[in-house]
């Protein structure tokens, strides 16, 4: 019985790992495109994010003063080939930001110059 219970197992794992490509796909089709509202809301959120947690982005940590960003400090550049260039501008410290932000929601770089 339990040879029997272990052969099952090991077929269905197997069958899940040989074809967990379609599983990415599924997962990844789900994925809504986004708009300049939703890249504006990912950059306010990752920006706020980074005052507290270093992301892993180049920039590592950022100064509390990020917090404070509203949508009117953030700015969608462009949205050409799928990626869209977001800047976020932190009034307190006269310092502005950029974003790559894929047409999937993932921000794919932070950087301090508009140079991608």
């Amino acid at each position: 019985m339990r040879a029997l219970f272990l052969i099952v197992v090991l077929l269905i794992c197997s069958y899940s790992f040989a074809h967990s490509d379609k599983l990415k796909r599924i997962n990844h089709s789900s994925h809504d495109h986004i708009n300049d509202k939703a890249a504006i809301s990912i950059v306010i959120t990752s920006a706020q994010k980074m005052t507290f947690e270093d992301l892993g982005y180049k920039l590592g940590q950022l100064p509390a003063s990020w917090k404070n960003i509203t949508v009117a400090d953030v700015k969608v550049l462009s949205d050409a080939g799928g990626v869209y260039i977001v800047s976020a501008i932190n009034p307190e410290i006269n310092k502005t930001l950029y974003f790559q932000i894929a047409d999937d929601g993932d921000v794919i770089v932070i950087s301090e110059n508009n140079v991608f």
